[in-house]
């Protein structure tokens, strides 16, 4: 199950850059966004399925979801502070929410 998801998740990124190369009216920074939010979507049908999660993965969809959205509305973000937030909350996090599944 989690290589199809994989497959499915490169396949969708491939259309997704693809199509955004085919439209030149797409806003700076759309690509951001749209590998944000699919990192993010990914890991949580993973975990619905009890697939585990990776925090790689959600920490890396945070900050390029964050670039993209900042990139789109021409506001500045703090990338590094919001870095060290980022991974900080997902080392709380990680063990609250395996502990929960022991």
């Amino acid at each position: 199950m989690e290589k199809r998801l994989d497959e499915i998740g490169w396949g969708i990124f491939l259309i997704m850059i693809g199509t955004i190369w085919l439209v030149p009216s797409v806003p700076q920074g759309t690509w951001l966004v749209g590998t944000g939010i699919l990192l993010l979507l990914l890991n949580a049908f993973r975990y619905a399925r009890n697939l585990g999660w990776s925090g790689f993965s959600i920490t890396l969809g945070v900050l390029v979801l964050s670039a993209g959205l900042s990139d789109m509305f021409g506001v500045t973000l703090p990338l590094f502070a919001i870095v060290l937030v980022v991974v900080g909350a997902s080392m709380v996090l990680r063990p609250l929410v395996t502990q929960q599944h022991a």
